[in-house]
């Protein structure tokens, strides 16, 4: 009753948890291309913010998030030996970008917190972005075996992955 009081008469705002904010903001980004990708990082974030209020989330945790997701990981393959996986910045700042999201969703559109702290990402590398000539693609297909001269052609027309065009 106390709490309702306070809400009604003094305009306090009900502390809300993680979850309930990973709720609402998986519910409003349903429809989102990459929300299997968000779904997967939520799911690592778990085990540092579960139970966690939203005004208790601050830069030290961040931080504490940060640097657990720098560390390498092993997996386990089928075949073969398992081998350590080091994580790029790029994939933390992905992490982190997501917790940024929704801390300032809850900010700013919920109003359910007054104020969120900075996310600091992490500097990643600026990958040189290169182009092949037409002449430089038309003597590279000449140059290849016939059974990898189509696979090349759709690659250069397309600009699909590698990965995406093999497994085709």
């Amino acid at each position: 009753k106390v709490q309702l009081w306070e809400q009604k008469r003094l305009g306090f705002k009900p502390r809300r948890t993680w979850q309930e904010a990973t709720l609402r903001w998986l519910s409003e980004q349903a429809s989102k291309a990459t929300i299997d990708t968000d779904r997967s990082h939520l799911r690592w974030l778990d085990k540092f913010l579960r139970g966690k209020y939203l005004d208790d989330i601050n830069r030290d945790l961040i931080a504490l998030i940060s640097s657990e997701r720098l560390k390498p990981y092993e997996i386990v393959q089928v075949i073969g030996p398992a081998r350590k996986i080091v994580p790029k910045p790029a994939t933390v700042n992905r992490t982190l970008e997501i917790v940024r999201a929704i801390l300032r969703r809850a900010r700013d559109d919920w109003e359910w917190i007054d104020s969120c702290p900075k996310v600091p990402m992490l500097k990643e590398k600026e990958r040189r972005v290169r182009w092949i000539t037409r002449e430089q693609a038309i003597r590279l297909i000449q140059l290849l075996p016939e059974h990898q001269q189509l696979m090349v052609r759709f690659a250069l027309e397309t600009g699909l992955r590698r990965r995406n065009i093999t497994h085709l």
